[in-house]
């Protein structure tokens, strides 16, 4: 309240009190205070009628006019002076209160003016008014730029706060990169046909890039303009055009202010409000106002461009990825499927380099697959397939599956974990990914013949389990930020020993879509480290549907019974390979290298499985697979991608095309014999 009173009084001529209910003075303008001789600080806080020569009788008056919202004139005369005062005071509020003197001295030549201090009251009132619309529209409308990073919908919604609010118009500039008006975004008016009419008035008169006024000069130069007053005089000076001053007057322009929405030192854009049919005359104050609205449209309107372009950035990163991970996986194919029929054929004369290159590839092939997850689990794209699982037989599989690293370094593995009892509900496969990277992780950082022990217990709803090694250790620092993806820690030390500094950031993702927690533990540098799991322990029976240990090795005639395949891929090195491997294991098997070829031999040819590449060129394996579906004698043929695209986006796509199994290159022959058998059970081959 005391805010407004010195903002409405600061600069008028008339003296201006406000009084507590008992009379004390509790604010006083400049005028006030030299009309009564008494310094501003002396003033406050002090009675008013102690000023007065009849105090009493001042007192009086002033408990007459408690309670009374129209003014109650009076007068009283000063303390120590022959002066004496006409005065005017009346309630803030119809409850009682403070109360506001307005007072000013009496000259014989100027008799007292009860009808021009009744018009300033009204006028001061009407403005206070004015001022406590313009706050409540200001504070809704900053709230409603802040609720969203949408901000052409946040923006759509002000402007339509805005009129008619404070305005009966409400245009939205947008400015382009070189600083010149873009396009309009948005108008608003309560007549649907009118709105309509502005917006063919900006297509028929665009915005000129050197207009002295207007947006144009707005947004070039950040500076706001106001027009109080919009006749028709001006309408013709400023524009030549009869037309376009006739469309002008449809809009019916009155009063207008331009603002810019700015933020860190660029225009963004522009801000039009306008009155026409309310008549209202815009005001200094409102454009203050004004501008504050086009303030916080500005950071808005910042803040959801880079909102935005970082998820944009994002996008994009995902999409190279999964290219790369595309482009990398196809030449591992072949180089694996290779070494796989090297293997297959019992030929060992180069066994030895066979192992190192087929070692070498595998970790190729994790090093993609780590830079797919980290990104999946950075964005929660990864759905886990949870089933009752004993957690011996995911320490199985990991330790399986960096047999070869613990077995290359030497190391001792001492497992510690109980057969049974202690159930789990998890995605298996995810889970030993995640325990496999911790086993990796000791196995890296530790001097050649160390020990890596795993142990495991339950305690309550709990089950627990670490991976202990006697390595470099970590500092105490580093225990927190070693899951932090690409951290210094990770970095540092991943340069040194190889990997890209996710592997712990994976498994903490995967541990935590668990419901679980991971801890690292180390006394300090070269004391080793120990990373502890704590998963929700589960009830019931462990699922039977999948054995663990390793998968294998499948033989000719052995592992399938013999079953016409087609193979497709444009990659002839990697379909002719495949060909080879699938012919050593006893299947029939022919070659496609496009899509259309495909779709000619599998009506011929009648497979009972289709192994089929998704980036083929003229028709993709999605398209081959739809237009298999549709061919009276392949509908029901087995379609299986093996394909380097393996995103949950590929996955989804696959089953809407029609495909039954989705495999990511490059595939163990294992993996294919498995999927291959399990869609295709005894007696249901070709007849």
């Amino acid at each position: 309240m005391k805010a407004e009173f010195e903002a409405l009084t600061r600069n008028l001529p008339d003296g201006f009190l406000m009084l507590s209910s008992g009379g004390r003075i509790e604010a006083a303008n400049t005028a006030a205070s030299g009309l009564l001789g008494v310094p501003s600080a002396a003033l406050l806080e002090h009675d008013f009628a102690s000023f007065c020569e009849r105090p009493d009788e001042v007192r009086g008056f002033l408990s007459q006019c408690a309670g009374r919202v129209d003014p109650s004139p009076g007068s009283f005369s000063a303390s120590g002076t022959a002066e004496r005062f006409s005065c005017d005071a009346f309630a803030l509020s119809a409850g009682g209160g403070e109360l506001l003197l307005r007072f000013r001295l009496v000259h014989p030549e100027h008799p007292f003016d009860r009808i021009r201090l009744m018009d300033l009251e009204r006028k001061a009132r009407l403005e206070a008014e004015a001022d406590k619309r313009r706050n409540a529209f200001l504070s809704e409308a900053s709230a409603l730029l802040a609720s969203s990073l949408e901000y052409e919908a946040t923006l759509a919604a002000v402007a339509q706060l805005a009129v008619p609010t404070i305005a009966d118009w409400c245009a939205v500039e947008m400015a382009g990169s070189d600083g010149f008006p873009e396009r309009l975004l948005l108008v608003v008016h309560k007549n649907a046909e009118k709105v309509e009419l502005a917006r063919e008035y900006r297509r028929r008169f665009p915005l000129g890039r050197h207009d002295a006024r207007g947006v144009t000069q707005v947004i070039r130069t950040g500076r706001s303009e106001l027009y109080s007053e919009i006749t028709d005089e001006m309408l013709d000076a400023a524009f030549s055009d009869r037309a376009q001053r006739e469309m002008l007057r449809a809009i019916a322009p009155r009063s207008a202010m331009i603002v810019p929405m700015a933020a860190h030192g660029r225009t963004l854009g522009a801000l039009v409000l306008a009155s026409a049919e309310s008549k209202r005359s815009f005001t200094r104050e409102d454009l203050a106002m004004a501008e504050e609205l086009g303030r916080h449209a500005g950071l808005a309107i910042f803040h959801a461009n880079l909102y935005h372009e970082a998820r944009e950035a994002d996008r994009r990163k995902d999409e190279f990825l999964a290219i790369l991970g595309h482009e990398l996986r196809n030449p591992l194919s072949p180089i694996l499927t290779a070494l796989q029929l090297i293997r297959l054929r019992g030929e060992t004369a180069f066994e030895a380099e066979r192992v190192v290159i087929e070692r070498q590839v595998k970790h190729l092939v994790r090093l993609v697959d780590d830079l797919l997850d980290v990104s999946r689990i950075t964005h929660g794209k990864i759905q886990l397939k949870r089933q009752p699982t004993e957690l011996s037989s995911v320490v199985s599989r990991a330790v399986e599956a960096i047999g070869p690293l613990l077995e290359g370094r030497a190391h001792k593995v001492v497992v510690e974990v109980p057969g049974e009892g202690m159930l789990i509900s998890c995605d298996p496969d995810r889970l030993a990914q995640a325990m496999a990277n911790l086993l990796d992780n000791a196995a890296k950082y530790s001097e050649r013949g160390g020990t890596v022990t795993v142990s495991a217990g339950r305690e309550g709803d709990v089950v627990w389990i670490r991976i202990r090694d006697g390595g470099i250790g970590l500092p105490a620092e580093a225990l927190e930020r070693v899951f932090e993806p690409f951290s210094q820690e990770a970095r540092t030390i991943e340069r040194s020993h190889g990997g890209l500094g996710i592997g712990l950031t994976i498994v903490r993702g995967i541990i935590e879509l668990h419901g679980g927690t991971v801890l690292a533990k180390s006394e300090g540098v070269g004391q080793g480290s120990e990373f502890e799991v704590r998963l929700p322990a589960q009830g019931g029976a462990p699922a039977t549907s999948g054995a663990s240990g390793a998968p294998r090795s499948p033989r000719a005639g052995s592992a399938v019974a013999p079953r016409r395949l087609l193979v497709v891929d444009d990659n002839a090195d990697a379909a002719n390979l495949l060909t080879d491997m699938l012919a050593e294991l006893g299947f029939e098997v022919k070659v496609a290298l496009d899509g259309i070829s495909a779709l000619a031999t599998a009506q011929a040819y009648r497979p009972d499985a289709v192994l089929l590449d998704i980036g083929l060129p003229v028709m993709d394996g999605y398209e081959v697979a739809s237009c298999m579906r549709r061919v009276e004698g392949l509908s029901s043929v087995k379609l299986i991608a093996v394909t380097g695209w393996g995103q949950e986006t590929d996955r989804r796509r696959s089953v809407e095309a029609g495909f039954d199994e989705h495999l990511v290159k490059p595939v163990e022959m294992e993996q294919i014999c498995e999927v291959i058998k399990r869609l295709l059970p005894v007696g249901a081959g070709h007849q």
